[in-house]
C-alpha cells in the first residue's frame, strides 16, 4: 500500500513539473514570440522566410573599377540588364511561375586563359507547385579576349571539333557526318556561360 501512494506521488509530481514546464514555454512564446505554441512560431518563421529575399553577396564595389578599367566602353546597367534578362529567360524555361529578381550584384569579375568573367548574384523570388520560394542564382557572363589561348582557335575553321569533317554550311549546329553539335564561340562580346542556383 504504501508503495502504491509512493508512486502516486511520483506521478502527480512528474505532471506537475510537465504543466509547470508547459506553461512557461507557453508564457514565453506569448510574451516573446507573439504566439500561444512553437508549432505557430514555426509556421510564421516559414512564412517569413517565403517572404524574406536572400541576400546576395555584393562585391560590385570591389569588381566593377577593374571591369571598367579594362572595359571602358561597357554600359554597366545594360551589361546587368543583360545578365537577369538571360536568369529570367532561364527561369521561364523551368517548371516554375512568376519570377520576379529583386537584387542582382557583381559577385566576382577574373581573368583566366584569355577569358574573362564576371558572375552576377541575384536574389530571385518564384513559385514552384504553388508555394513561394526564395532563392539565389549566379549568372556566368563570358569574354573570350584570346582564342589561341582558350583552345577555341579551331572552333572557327569550317570542320567538325569532333570527327573533322567539313561543315558545307555557315549556321549548322549538327555535323552532318557524326550528329555532334557544333557550338559557336562568339568573339569579343559578352556571352552567357552559365546559370547555377545556389
Amino acid at each position: 500500500m504504501i508503495g502504491l501512494i509512493i508512486f502516486g506521488i511520483c506521478l502527480l509530481a512528474l505532471a506537475g513539473t510537465i504543466w509547470y514546464f508547459y506553461w512557461k514555454i507557453k508564457r514565453f512564446a506569448r510574451q516573446n514570440l507573439g504566439v500561444d505554441n512553437l508549432s505557430e512560431f514555426a509556421a510564421s518563421q516559414e512564412e517569413l522566410m517565403a517572404n524574406t529575399p536572400k541576400s546576395v553577396s555584393g562585391m560590385t564595389s570591389l569588381y566593377l573599377p577593374r571591369l571598367q578599367a579594362d572595359f571602358p566602353e561597357l554600359n554597366w546597367v545594360e551589361f546587368r540588364s543583360a545578365a537577369e534578362k538571360h536568369l529570367l529567360e532561364h527561369l521561364n524555361s523551368q517548371p516554375v511561375t512568376s519570377p520576379h529578381i529583386h537584387q542582382t550584384e557583381l559577385r566576382d569579375y577574373r581573368k583566366n586563359s584569355g577569358t574573362c568573367y564576371t558572375i552576377f548574384q541575384s536574389a530571385v523570388e518564384y513559385y514552384k507547385e504553388d508555394k513561394k520560394i526564395q532563392s539565389r542564382f549566379n549568372t556566368v557572363m563570358a569574354y573570350i579576349q584570346d582564342a589561341a589561348k582558350t583552345g577555341y582557335e579551331e572552333s572557327y575553321s569550317v570542320n567538325c571539333p569532333n570527327c573533322g569533317a567539313p561543315v558545307t554550311q555557315l549556321g549548322h549546329k549538327i555535323c552532318a557526318y557524326c550528329g555532334s553539335a557544333i557550338a559557336e564561340v562568339n568573339m569579343r562580346i559578352w556571352t552567357l556561360d552559365r546559370i547555377e542556383e545556389l
